[in-house]
């Protein structure tokens, strides 16, 4: 692809988007950052480009140990089109090709390199137009567009957004584990300084819980001190995140990292807009109108499970957040089991992650 090609694929979501209130714009500095030769993904990741100027791009993503239920698969991501099915299928077709020369069987999608980054598609909801800081977004026909082109919903997944019974539940388990609370373990406030001093058992941590989730591919440790760490730092809330550090063993055994819902000035809709590269919960919290606090990632490593940490962590979480509004927003894979335990009454936004067989 030329230079010139490169800026019209950077550019395809200020024309997607330019109409559309409730999107977010991304940074395109940091999507040129991640196609070029700088970003250490690209060391081992086979990557295609394609755009058709002002009207669609797609990129390609293969890598040989990329096995997915015994299947050698490819990913499609940084997707963004017009609502032309004959624009996609032109730049689909091109890249299911490129897949197949590589030696992919299927493709999954939209996954920007890996499910670390953004993935999935967004279903229109009416109630919750605005995507919440970090969810995917997209136009509503995007949907109709991957059907007509063959794609099927693999794995769907699900925010639940609850209130004041999810904070009820966590209670009432919280005061259970106080009554006995597990020898040698702290909850600790996840500040910027706990989250430096406890990196890298937050990383083993993290590859542990998650390692056997769909799609899964881990990040390095050096790319997770250098990109997520100052990330969290940057919009986590010190308040409602929380650490468990198991002293006899020396190890960090459970995490939440929650964060408030930053949409409201950083949607294209915000009155004053602030960057979302720019936000920072110490500098921009107090700009929040009663908004909703996140469950970003919540786990706590498989054998000290059935302890109730987990749901002391959540209660800590909602109890103590600076102000903020009486609901939380979690995201799952749906029929995660956790998750279940708070279905009811919520509402639900809900997401799929789409498969094509080559």
């Amino acid at each position: 692809m030329s230079h010139y090609c490169l800026d019209d694929f950077l550019d395809l979501p200020q024309i997607v988007y330019r109409e559309d209130q409730n999107y977010t714009p991304n940074n395109p500095e940091k999507v040129r950052w991640q196609l070029s030769s700088d970003n250490p993904l690209n060391s081992f990741t086979q990557v295609w480009l394609d755009c058709e100027p002002g009207k669609a791009r797609l990129a390609g993503f293969f890598h040989p140990k990329q096995i997915i239920a015994g299947v050698p698969s490819a990913f499609f991501g940084f997707w963004e089109s017009i609502d032309d099915l004959k624009i996609c299928s032109s730049l689909f077709k091109s890249f299911e090709a490129w897949a197949k020369d590589q030696g992919a069987k299927r493709i999954y999608g939209p996954i920007d390199y890996t499910t670390f980054g953004r993935y999935r598609l967004r279903m229109p909801h009416k109630k919750y137009p605005t995507p919440f800081t970090g969810e995917p977004y997209n136009p509503s026909y995007y949907p109709h567009l991957l059907a007509a082109l063959g794609y099927r919903v693999a794995e769907s997944y699900e925010t639940l957004i609850a209130r004041s019974r999810l904070l009820t539940i966590a209670m009432t388990k919280f005061k259970v584990l106080k009554k006995s609370p597990p020898r040698d373990i702290e909850f600790l406030p996840l500040t910027n300084e706990a989250l430096r001093q406890y990196q890298t058992g937050i990383y083993d941590l993290i590859h542990s819980i998650f390692q056997h989730n769909f799609a899964y591919r881990s990040i390095s440790k050096e790319q997770f001190e250098n990109f997520v760490i100052p990330n969290y730092q940057r919009i986590v809330d010190p308040n409602s995140s929380v650490l468990l550090f198991d002293h006899s063993k020396e190890r960090v055994v459970g995490v939440g990292v929650t964060y408030p819902d930053y949409s409201q000035i950083t949607s294209q809709g915000a009155k004053t807009r602030i960057s979302e590269d720019d936000i920072s919960f110490a500098k921009h919290h107090h700009l929040l109108r009663n908004p909703m606090i996140l469950g970003k990632t919540y786990g706590v490593l498989p054998e000290y499970r059935r302890q109730g940490l987990h749901n002391a962590m959540s209660y800590m979480s909602m109890r103590y957040g600076q102000g903020w509004g009486p609901t939380v927003a979690c995201l799952a894979r749906r029929g995660n089991h956790s998750i279940r335990k708070i279905r009811a009454p919520v509402d639900v936004i809900e997401y799929g992650l789409y498969a094509k067989d080559l």
